[in-house]
């Protein structure tokens, strides 16, 4: 969402630089486009801040076991550096993260998938089934998994 908004302030201030041409109003506007950048810093941060506070208070052992509970099951292969990123997400309490191998040990990607990732047709990982049928491929946030497993009133 905030893209667009970005990419329209960016060019606006790009026009308006080109412009102006007393050397008073171009100091004007670098101060303007200083202004507006710090705002936007502020806008994007500003999620990722409450995001790093709402987690550090989630527990994520309980976490885990309400996300294990809901009926969610995490697909992924031990080859996969995005699955294990996933399971570091979660530290200690990674064992009780629904989990389902979808390799065996020594088979490389492409061969030999377990025959429950293929009934599931997963195709990348990790991927994310949740019990209402929606599926989600790559890391997830715990907190995007607790709101996605209504796990939020931990």
């Amino acid at each position: 969402m905030l893209g667009p908004v970005l990419r329209l302030a960016a060019r606006r201030l790009s026009r308006a630089g080109g412009r102006l041409r007393s050397p008073a109003a171009r100091c004007a506007s670098a101060d303007s486009r200083v202004g507006l950048l710090a705002v936007l810093f502020l806008l994007l941060a500003a999620p990722a801040a409450a995001e790093v506070n709402v987690r550090s208070n989630l527990d994520l052992g309980e976490l885990a076991k309400c996300i294990a509970d809901s009926g969610a099951v995490f697909y992924g292969a031990y080859w996969c550096p995005v699955c294990r990123q996933q399971r570091e997400s979660f530290g200690e309490h990674a064992s009780a993260l629904p989990y389902v191998e979808c390799y065996d040990a020594g088979q490389r990607k492409g061969q030999g998938m377990r025959q429950i990732c293929v009934d599931e047709d997963i195709r990348g990982f990790p991927t994310w089934i949740f019990s209402d049928g929606s599926v989600t491929t790559g890391a997830q946030s715990p907190l995007a998994l607790a709101a996605a497993t209504d796990c939020l009133g931990l």
